[in-house]
C-alpha cells in the first residue's frame, strides 16, 4: 500500500509503477465511483492488484493479511492516522515494513491540505450574508453549495450554522463560524507539527516514541525495529559482521531492490 496525499497523486503514481515495474498497480480515491472503488478493493483482496496507490480514503475495514510494505509517499497530517495505517502491513504476523519517504520541503503540502478543508474568512463572509438575506433557517449542505461552495466547505458551514442557531449564540454566525474555524484549524496544525517532530527525531527509537504518544512504553527492545536503532533493510537477515544483504544505494534503487526481493519469494 502507498499512501499519498491527493488523487492527482495517486493515479500517477500508479501509472509510473506500471510504466517501470513489473507489478499491476491500482489507484484508489474518493473521487472514483463506488464501483470502481469496489472493483480494485476486491482485486487487491484477490491479491490479482500487488500495489495500490490511495488516499486516506483506503483502508477502512480493509483486513488483508498479507501486506508486506505499507508507503507514505507523502506523510500523514498527524500520528494517529500514521499508526492506523501502518498497522495494516504484516496482519498475518509474518515479517513487514512500514516506509515513509521525507524530504524537507514536504512540509508545505500537508498545510495547504489543512487550509483547503476550511472556507476562508472571505468565503464565509460572503455566504453568511446570503443566506441572512435569503432568511430561511433551511440552511442545508445543498443549499450551500448551490451558491459555488465546495462539498466539503458546505458540510462544515451548514453544520456550524446549524449548531450556532441551537446554541443560541449572542455572537452572529459569522463570528461563530470563523471562532470554530480558528479553534479546528489550530488543533490540526498543533497535530501536524507532532507528526514532523516525531520525523525528524534521529535520536529516539521511534517505536519507542510512537507508544510514548499513546501513553504506552517499550515493554522489550526488538531486533528489527527502526532507522534509528540501525536497522537498514527489516527485511533481509544481518550477518554476524554486521553487514546488510545490500550494499550502499539510492532510496529509489532499495525500494525496487525490497520489491524485486518479495516477488521472488513468491
Amino acid at each position: 500500500m502507498v499512501y499519498v496525499g491527493s488523487r492527482k497523486k495517486a493515479e500517477e503514481l500508479a501509472e509510473a509503477i506500471k510504466n517501470e515495474m513489473p507489478f499491476a498497480a491500482s489507484a484508489y480515491h474518493g473521487g472514483m465511483a463506488k464501483e470502481d472503488r469496489h472493483l480494485i478493493q476486491q482485486q487487491f483482496l484477490l491479491d490479482e492488484v500487488q500495489i495500490i496507490c490511495c488516499t486516506n480514503a483506503f483502508g477502512m475495514g480493509i483486513n488483508k493479511p498479507n501486506i508486506r510494505f505499507v508507503i507514505h509517499f507523502d506523510y500523514p497530517k498527524d500520528i494517529e492516522s500514521y499508526v492506523q495505517e501502518m498497522g495494516r502491513a504484516g496482519r498475518d504476523g509474518q515479517r513487514s515494513t512500514s516506509i515513509l519517504l521525507y524530504t524537507e520541503i514536504d512540509y508545505i503540502f500537508p498545510r495547504k491540505m489543512i487550509e483547503w478543508e476550511f472556507p476562508t474568512e472571505e468565503e464565509v463572509q460572503y455566504i453568511c450574508e446570503v443566506l441572512r438575506t435569503d432568511d430561511s433557517d433551511d440552511v442545508t449542505r445543498k443549499r450551500v453549495e448551490s451558491y459555488g461552495f465546495e462539498d466539503v466547505h458546505a458540510r462544515f458551514i451548514s453544520h456550524y450554522w446549524g449548531e450556532w442557531r441551537n446554541k443560541a449564540e449572542a455572537r452572529s454566525q459569522e463570528e461563530y463560524i470563523n471562532m470554530v474555524i480558528k479553534r479546528r484549524k489550530g488543533w490540526k496544525f498543533n497535530k501536524l507539527i507532532q507528526m514532523e517532530e516525531w520525523i525528524s527525531n534521529y535520536n529516539n527509537c521511534r517505536r519507542e516514541t510512537l507508544l510514548e504518544t499513546f501513553g504506552e512504553t517499550l515493554q522489550s527492545s526488538v531486533k528489527q525495529c527502526c532507522d534509528v536503532c540501525g536497522i537498514t533493510e527489516p527485511l533481509e537477515d544481518v550477518d554476524e559482521a554486521g553487514d546488510a544483504a545490500f550494499p550502499m544505494m539510492s532510496w529509489q534503487d532499495r525500494l525496487y531492490a525490497l520489491f524485486q526481493q518479495q516477488t521472488h519469494k513468491g
